[in-house]
């Protein structure tokens, strides 16, 4: 008995240390977004969509309550799929980690970028598609099978 209490005690997982944007960066990024409406969002996939309107619903927190209600990271992991230079979306702001071109002629790469600068990545005119970050195996710290 006493080996699985020591067992189920090492399993547990600590407490996971957090880089969340402060107030302030939360406000720039939504005051910039809006500032520069338009084709930024077009490419964007659900998540990516749906990652911008959190900014701005914890920018209306902030001015409402003066706290965020979640954790947002400054920066995201993205999947781009584009036609033209590489060099036009690191200019954008992303941190390259990978890139290749298809046999039919669609190039993709793989980064990071600052969250403020997500809706200019997608601005840029030759990119047909931003995907946001996806796992092809379950989370180990999130998944249980009790």
């Amino acid at each position: 008995m006493a080996v699985l209490a020591a067992c189920a005690a090492k399993q547990r997982p600590e407490p996971e240390v957090r880089d969340c944007l402060d107030g302030a960066a939360i406000r720039q990024i939504a005051v910039r977004w809006q500032a520069h409406p338009g084709r930024g969002m077009v490419p964007l996939d659900l998540k990516l969509r749906s990652l911008v309107y959190d900014v701005q619903k914890a920018a209306a927190e902030l001015e409402r309550a003066g706290s965020a209600l979640e954790c947002i990271h400054p920066t995201v992991e993205v999947g781009i799929d584009f036609r033209g230079e590489v060099a036009d979306l690191e200019a954008a702001g992303l941190q390259l980690a990978f890139h290749n071109q298809h046999p039919d002629g669609i190039k993709m790469a793989v980064g990071t970028i600052p969250l403020a600068r997500l809706l200019d990545l997608g601005a840029v005119e030759h990119v047909l598609r931003v995907s946001g970050p996806s796992r092809l195996f379950p989370d180990e710290k999130t998944t249980s099978f009790d």
